[in-house]
């Protein structure tokens, strides 16, 4: 049993670095958690194997599981690099918990009890870094920008010339496409669009000619890729 815990355990390790931010070790991981471990662990619940054999029919064991579990994610329309990982943690937990559980068959329950404790926990662990990988990658990133207009028409006569002062931050997005869209009383005046980096921020100068007399509404939409992020708008009287 010590050598299936020792990779169970290497397992873990390999899941929970999938976490660091490189790419090189995300492949690694990745490596031996699809292309060893299920292979491994599905040799391990049948039968009694040398090392060599284990290393020789863990790697197209693992290949078939893997690949058979990346069909099913497909025919559901969920397949995905995290989807698979899970679903490769999930599978590996249960045939982890197999395989000790048929050797625990062929020994005294009390002198068991400590690797099948160990067992348990191991499978548990499994389970749990799938399912935290899950949530920390399925749960989608929140950015923040904003938008705010710094200055409008106080005094404005008919017929006049008003300037708007707007400023766009982006706080955290990665560098993106961001888009004004600037109306007066629901008529649209212009778009202004401009790239803005992680931090960035963006002054706007609008201007438009005043036609309308009485309570005006201007209001400015501000998209981020393509996609509505927010709008702010302003109510000014025009004499």
């Amino acid at each position: 049993m010590r050598d299936k815990t020792l990779v169970a355990l290497i397992t873990l390790i390999f899941l929970l670095i999938y976490l660091i931010p490189n790419q090189m070790v995300k492949l690694i991981s990745i490596a031996f958690v699809l292309f060893f471990a299920p292979g491994y662990f599905t040799v391990k619940i049948y039968r009694q194997t040398s090392v060599e054999e284990e290393i020789l029919l863990a790697v197209p064991i693992s290949l078939a599981i893997s690949g058979f579990l990346a069909v099913i994610l497909a025919a559901l329309s969920i397949l995905k690099p995290l989807n698979l990982l899970v679903s490769i943690g999930l599978f590996l937990a249960i045939s982890y918990f197999l395989a000790n559980s048929r050797e625990m068959k062929k020994i005294k329950i009390l002198n068991g009890l400590p690797d099948k404790f160990a067992g348990v926990v191991i499978a548990l662990l499994l389970i749990g870094v799938s399912a935290s990988l899950y949530i920390d990658f399925s749960v989608p990133q929140s950015y923040e920008a904003s938008i705010e207009i710094d200055s409008w028409p106080h005094n404005a006569t008919l017929n006049s010339t008003s300037v708007f002062v707007l400023y766009v931050k982006n706080y955290d997005y990665p560098t993106s496409n961001f888009t004004v869209s600037f109306s007066l009383n629901g008529k649209f005046i212009e778009n202004r669009s401009f790239k803005l980096s992680p931090g960035k921020e963006m002054p706007l100068v609008l201007q438009t000619k005043i036609t309308k007399s009485g309570k005006n509404l201007a209001s400015f939409d501000l998209y981020i890729n393509g996609k509505y992020y927010t709008n702010v708008h302003v109510y000014f009287y025009v004499k």
